[in-house]
């Protein structure tokens, strides 16, 4: 691995890449802009990838105890695999960060058959994903990852 890999803290902010984004009208999953509420503090509109997605954002908004989220705040470093080279630097976007009960969540959504060994890219995810986990323990953040069985989205379409 190369010294000047960032693994598990911020290496970009807010606004370096949701600023160009918008969503995709070729992709195969469901995406458009979200209406939010007060609650969400993000500088740019944000854009959902996915229904679930779509789910967790109105759950953030309609949920009395998340008291302000953002949407792609900034990335987390992380070695990502450059073929027979080793590692290279990688950027993980975080999809969500809220507050809650007085903690800070950082959030992954996915669905759960993408969280499971085996499946596809769960190797990168999992690189990822440690490298969050080494963030939020220096920050005293919690890390979560929500899929389609989260039990707060039994009532929300």
């Amino acid at each position: 691995m190369k010294k000047n890999i960032v693994i598990g803290k911020i290496t970009k902010k807010t606004g370096d890449r949701m600023s160009e984004n918008k969503p995709n009208p070729k992709s195969r999953y469901e995406q458009g802009y979200f209406n939010c509420s007060k609650k969400y503090i993000g500088k740019h509109r944000p854009i959902y990838r996915s229904s679930l997605e779509r789910r967790f954002m109105k759950w953030l908004d309609l949920s009395p105890q998340v008291k302000e989220w953002q949407s792609e705040p900034f990335a987390i470093g992380y070695a990502k695999p450059n073929g027979n080279e080793g590692f290279k630097q990688g950027n993980y976007y975080i999809d969500f960060v809220f507050k809650m009960n007085n903690k800070t969540y950082i959030t992954e959504v996915k669905p759960h058959a993408q969280t499971m060994k085996g499946s596809r890219d769960f190797e990168i995810n999992k690189l990822k994903w440690n490298a969050t986990i080494e963030f939020c323990k220096k920050k005293g953040f919690v890390f979560l990852i929500v899929t389609e069985k989260f039990e707060p989205f039994k009532n929300i379409k």
